[in-house]
């Protein structure tokens, strides 16, 4: 029996989420892990010239986002896993 073909939107939701989580797991390893936070946001952006420029959900993880940013990147990308794990747990069941 095969698994049910998901939606290209919830496919690439947990590809960003499973690279978001190797990234934050290996923090301590990278030389900077703020750049590398804004390079792996830049990666799941939307093509040029559409609107918002970052995904949503990504945006607390950049270095430079606008809007009011509470606590450090670190428990900001914390909060974004967890959050990440309840989202895509509904849309798979």
């Amino acid at each position: 029996m095969s698994e049910p073909e998901l939606p290209d939107e919830v496919l690439k939701e947990k590809w960003e989420y499973l690279v978001m989580s190797w990234y934050f797991a290996h923090w301590d390893s990278m030389s900077d892990p703020y750049e590398t936070a804004d390079e792996v946001a830049a990666d799941f952006a939307p093509p040029v010239g559409c609107r918002p420029l970052f995904r949503p959900l990504l945006r607390p993880l950049l270095r430079y986002s606008p809007g009011p940013a509470v606590g450090t990147l670190v428990d900001r990308w914390r909060a974004y896993l967890d959050e990440r794990v309840a989202s895509l747990g509904s849309k798979v069941r």
